[in-house]
């Protein structure tokens, strides 16, 4: 296991991470505007090493800290913003992803780092490894890095909290353009060098703790997981449509949707008992409250699927990770992980 780790090691020396709260390693905390959210607090980190809040919205690792070390890392790239003041940090790669943030520069205004604000850090990062590595190492570096995105989840969530459930032409028009935006913002990852990308669907939005709270006997809702759907086909046949096009670019398309689907459809198999309740919170279900240093929060953390009323548990960014890396085209699109990783 260790031999091969380190083979796809060899292979990808470098990860760019863009994204939102399913992603942040910590740049929000570094953020000093009002209303930005943190959670450099504990229970936040409980499980993670030495129980350190590091500023991920979960109670340890998240995903991306499992795909990084299943590619042979020890962990995850650090987050940017601390990385400005030692651009030697930058050596295996960076996280921009910033808790809050959108494809859209609407979404999180002031309180997050927007997506193509991220794409802005992730051009001075290049400019960094140039002078470093010169132009054609550089550019061979960028080529074999794996580039991943984890965002549109609040996008999605702030069209419905403005306009409410549209009919299925307003949705579709929202959801078109949103998932147009996004991609040319990957084609400008392209155009800065980028060839290898991870790009992850949105989650059954419907069924997060946050969302079953309002609903009789705490019911998913199916016009959230509706809308997260149609976002989910589009991107998937804007992902597509941009890869056939982009000479030697190569794209896994990780469905997160099916990968929620499936575990819920037989949870005890991946080792879950809880899949409405939220882990640390207030309320019904936990998810009348965010998670905060006086909350209760749940022992069995490992048969939770939620932590708070909105972000994964440890445990099933876990689950997760292994299908998206390891799964087949159900799960990974046309390519799990490990194959884009060998390329």
């Amino acid at each position: 296991m260790v031999d091969a780790q380190m083979a796809r090691r060899v292979n990808v020396p470098a990860l760019y991470m863009f994204g939102d709260s399913t992603a942040d390693a910590g740049n929000n905390n570094q953020l000093s505007e009002n209303g930005v959210l943190k959670v450099n607090f504990a229970p936040y980190g409980i499980d993670y090493p030495d129980e350190i809040a590091t500023g991920r919205f979960c109670n340890g690792k998240i995903e991306i800290d499992y795909i990084a070390m299943m590619i042979g890392f020890k962990g995850s790239p650090p987050p940017y913003l601390s990385t400005i003041n030692n651009p030697l940090k930058q050596a295996k790669g960076v996280n921009f992803a910033s808790g809050g943030s959108g494809i859209l520069d609407t979404t999180g205004q002031n309180t997050s780092i927007s997506l193509n604000a991220q794409l802005m850090d992730f051009k001075r990062t290049k400019e960094i490894l140039i002078k470093a590595k010169g132009k054609v190492r550089a550019k061979r570096f960028l080529a074999k890095s794996i580039i991943l995105f984890s965002i549109a989840t609040n996008d999605l969530f702030a069209f419905v909290q403005k306009f409410g459930f549209q009919n299925t032409t307003q949705n579709g028009i929202f959801v078109s353009s949103l998932a147009t935006q996004f991609k040319s913002q990957i084609k400008r990852i392209y155009q800065l060098g980028g060839r290898k990308f991870v790009v992850f669907g949105v989650g059954r939005l419907g069924c997060l703790p946050a969302s079953r709270v309002v609903n009789a006997n705490y019911s998913c809702s199916k016009d959230l997981n509706d809308l997260s759907k149609l976002f989910n086909i589009v991107l998937k046949m804007e992902l597509h449509h941009l890869s056939s096009r982009c000479r030697r670019m190569s794209v896994s398309y990780i469905d997160s949707y099916g990968i929620n689907e499936v575990i819920a459809s037989s949870p005890l198999k991946y080792g879950f008992t809880e899949l409405k309740a939220a882990c640390c919170g207030s309320g019904v279900l936990n998810a009348q409250g965010f998670c905060l240093p006086n909350s209760t929060f749940c022992e069995n953390r490992n048969q939770y699927i939620s932590w708070d009323l909105i972000h994964s548990t440890q445990a099933l960014n876990e689950v997760s990770a292994n299908l998206s890396f390891y799964g087949s085209p159900t799960f990974a699109y046309p390519i799990n992980i490990q194959e884009l990783v060998s390329m």
